[in-house]
């Protein structure tokens, strides 16, 4: 991953080399990246999806509004639970606000 690391973000190198390993994943924690708007918080999150991609884990990006708008659809069609497994069955689910 190339990281600008000097530009005042404060970014934790250490951790972002650790995660970048993907041993998250095979412990099944979660992530949470907050920061402040244009700060580079897709960027990274769409950085550790391409690394899991890499390391060949499932890996799904969506945007919480098409999440969103997605299964309210679906609840009216009674298709929920197959649209849900397709949130559900990859390892690794981005969802960017």
């Amino acid at each position: 991953m190339d990281i600008d690391y000097k530009f005042g973000r404060k970014l934790n190198k250490e951790l972002i080399t650790r995660l970048a390993t993907c041993e998250y994943i095979s412990e099944y924690r979660n992530i949470f990246i907050t920061s402040a708007t244009g700060s580079g918080k897709t960027y990274m999150a769409c950085a550790f999806g391409m690394e899991a991609c890499k390391q060949y884990y499932t890996t799904k990006y969506v945007r919480l509004p098409d999440l969103l708008i997605d299964l309210e659809m679906v609840r009216n069609e009674g298709t929920y639970k197959r649209v849900l497994a397709k949130y559900a069955n990859p390892l690794l689910l981005i969802i960017d606000e």
